[in-house]
């Protein structure tokens, strides 16, 4: 069993320290307090032990809960350890922790709640400051700390927008990249296409005048002349199976490799492993078909790496007679009744243009998509 690292950005070091400051600097303030407020001393400190726990398996991805609900709860008890240090003790400081909190809100539910609950945190945290330590200045300190609280919550709406603006922007990129090596490969097929019908319609029909004009002239001609007209009759005949193999091997050969277009998709997304099992060799003729299963794979990426939080996509594509058949399973987590967005609806939407049919499981914990097309859709 290997250990994953810790990995702690640069915004992550920065809540912890935060947190450190706050929590040195209540302690040094209770120690200089009545005996009164270190009575609550212990319990502070375990409440602030408990608060960056749940912080740390809230925002780090290294050592992070994968179970949505899980991450959710760790989320409202931090909240709640926060609401705790301030009915142990009342320091005009405290707010900093529901400020962090609140820098983190964005990333659970939409912008417009992120503001509301921010809002009622802030007037619930001093309701109760001034109904426990009836502080004279909660107005102007509540006004203060409000602003600060809805400072932090825009930075990490910005911050979100921009993220998702750059997911956009790869998602499309790859999907550019997708459609040019599809151009490219749909130009070599049109090229290989003329070529067969050239050589069949130019070449053929040319032969063909030659062979019925040596058949004559073998019949109308005696002695050494028709043997050398017997041979190149034999030559041109020759000549023209030749050309027949050769427009049927250019006819042939038209078919994308789909596996080379699967792989140069894949290989743009180091933070997913990928395990590709092709039961049988197969090649598509049908670009269209090549294109939408492409984008399907894409989403299901998409998908994986925004709400499945997995390390790995398993895919499978079999292909007989009259049916091709795609799965694609990842070892992350999701909700057994599966919220169908977007994102599954164009899936949908982009097999049945191949009259094909999707099913999507989550019997297993995990979202598993299955698609199968006839393959003379």
């Amino acid at each position: 069993m290997t250990i994953k690292p810790i990995k702690i950005s640069l915004n992550e070091w920065g809540a912890i320290i935060t947190w450190m400051t706050v929590f040195i600097i209540t302690l040094m303030a209770m120690d200089r307090s009545s005996w009164e407020v270190k009575i609550g001393l212990y319990p502070v400190i375990s409440l602030f032990i408990i608060y960056l726990i749940c912080l740390l398996f809230v925002i780090n991805e290294s050592i992070g809960i994968r179970n949505k609900k899980l991450r959710t709860s760790l989320f409202v008890l931090q909240l709640l350890a926060a609401f705790l240090i301030n009915f142990y003790i009342s320091f005009g400081f405290l707010p900093i922790l529901t400020i962090i909190w609140a820098s983190i809100l964005p990333s659970f539910v939409s912008f417009r709640n992120s503001f509301i609950i921010t809002s009622l945190v802030v007037i619930l945290w001093n309701s109760l400051d001034w109904l426990l330590w009836q502080d004279s200045n909660i107005i102007y300190s509540g006004l203060l700390y409000f602003t600060f609280h809805l400072f932090a919550v825009s930075m990490t709406i910005n911050a979100v927008s921009a993220e998702k603006s750059k997911e956009k922007a790869e998602k499309l990129n790859k999907e550019l990249e997708s459609i040019q090596f599809l151009l490219g490969e749909a130009s070599r097929q049109n090229e290989r296409t003329r070529i067969a019908r050239d050589l069949h319609d130019l070449l053929g029909h040319h032969l063909t005048a030659l062979l019925i004009n040596l058949q004559v002239a073998e019949h109308t001609t005696e002695g050494d002349a028709k043997e050398n007209i017997v041979k190149c009759h034999s030559l041109a005949k020759l000549l023209m199976s030749d050309v027949r193999e050769a427009v049927e091997s250019i006819r042939d050969n038209q078919s994308l490799n789909f596996e080379n277009m699967l792989d140069k998709m894949i290989e743009s997304v180091p933070s997913l492993k990928f395990t590709v099992d092709i039961k049988y060799e197969f090649e598509l003729d049908d670009i269209e078909m090549a294109k939408q299963l492409l984008s399907c794979i894409q989403e299901t990426i998409t998908n994986c790496l925004k709400h499945a939080n997995a390390t790995q996509i398993n895919i499978v594509i079999a292909k007989n007679k009259e049916l091709l058949t795609l799965e694609i399973e990842d070892n992350g987590l999701c909700e057994k009744r599966l919220n169908v967005g977007h994102g599954l609806t164009g899936i949908t939407e982009r097999i049945q243009l191949l009259n094909g049919t999707v099913d999507f499981n989550t019997n297993t914990g995990s979202l598993k998509t299955q698609i199968s097309i006839p393959v003379n859709s």
